[in-house]
């Protein structure tokens, strides 16, 4: 269980900034605080696995899925972001187009014991898995700062209409009561 703060209300109601408070854990990495907090990016995601590897050798750190059934594919970059971190954004969402609901279920099947993809879906969200997935999949890039190139390159991968996301991520760990607390900020 966590605590929960939304702030920065957009005129649609949405949050920019979301910050969590979580007991700390031996695995305090983005993809075991996304199962701890599945809205902490947004909107609330169903972890399909972690360290996912593509057909061309890369690594998704996190495949995760929507209530749409679009599927999130999550970099998340040590420290700060460079315009390389963001440009793999655009081959891993490329890789992420070419997901079906067979695919998805197989990666899911890797990664998790005693549930299946539809069951945990499911319970997720309470409603059954389509048919077939959403075609837009998001790309998201998670890392404590951009720097200048890396926020170029966001520009001009969003104006070629890539559904690409670029969160900072900050964790605060309080000794006194044993937490983490976890900041983040879409930055585009």
């Amino acid at each position: 269980m966590s605590d929960h703060q939304h702030d920065e209300e957009n005129q649609d109601g949405s949050t920019d900034e979301r910050s969590v408070r979580l007991p700390r854990s031996r695995d305090d990495s983005v993809a075991a605080v996304l199962e701890a907090e599945p809205a902490l990016l947004g909107d609330p995601l169903l972890i399909v696995g972690t360290s996912v590897l593509t057909e061309r050798g890369d690594v998704a750190d996190v495949v995760a899925v929507d209530s749409t059934a679009a599927v999130h594919v999550i970099s998340v970059a040590d420290g700060v972001a460079d315009a390389r971190s963001v440009g793999s954004l655009v081959d891993l969402s490329a890789w992420a187009r070419s997901f079906s609901v067979a695919g998805l279920r197989r990666t899911f099947d890797a990664y998790h014991e005693g549930t299946t993809l539809d069951e945990a879906f499911e319970d997720a969200f309470e409603q059954r898995l389509p048919g077939e997935l959403a075609t837009d999949p998001v790309a998201v890039v998670v890392a404590a700062a951009f720097d200048e190139d890396a926020a170029d390159h966001l520009e001009e991968v969003t104006a070629f209409n890539h559904n690409v996301r670029a969160f900072s991520f900050q964790e605060y760990v309080d000794d006194e009561d044993d937490a983490l607390y976890v900041l983040t900020k879409r930055v585009a």
